[in-house]
């Protein structure tokens, strides 16, 4: 089995998609690149698919659940993600994830016998848009060397 193989057929087990095979858009798979960047998909620090959280697919979107640290330099995932979105022109968000229905935190954990309702499980959500390199604000999204000339101080 190929690579991209592996990636679509863990893809296919993990996520949210109304129980549906998703089709793998040429957007969904640069999100998809974007996320291997974080390590080999089997072992990213992920929740299990849950309603509303886990891993979401729709045609040109991503959204993961990553429970894990992201640095810079040792350990740098935020810096790897950083470039690979701008290498395939793919939008990538973090924001914090609070998990606020007891039903969201017994899926997660398990039972609820395992959750502490003050101290739900920590994650981020990262969202992954697939973009184009021209177009409205909206569409499109900056090469890595675009965006360092923009972001370098002056």
């Amino acid at each position: 089995m190929t690579a991209r193989a592996d990636a679509v057929s863990w893809l296919q087990s993990r996520a949210i998609h109304a129980g549906q095979p998703f089709e793998l858009t040429e957007g969904l798979e640069r999100c998809i690149a974007v996320l291997a960047a974080l390590g080999p998909l089997h072992n990213l620090p992920t929740y299990r698919p849950v309603v509303g959280a886990g891993i979401i697919v729709r045609p040109n979107h991503l959204s993961v659940l990553y429970r894990a640290g992201l640095s810079t330099f040792d350990g740098d995932g935020l810096t790897r993600l950083v470039i690979a979105a701008h290498h395939h022109a793919v939008r990538a968000s973090l924001s914090p994830w609070y998990a606020h229905e007891q039903q969201r935190l017994s899926l997660i954990l398990g039972s609820d016998d395992d959750i502490d309702a003050d101290c739900p499980p920590p994650a981020m959500q990262l969202d992954l848009h697939a973009r184009t390199r021209s177009g409205s604000p909206y569409d499109r999204h900056p090469t890595i060397e675009h965006a360092l000339t923009r972001a370098r101080p002056t």
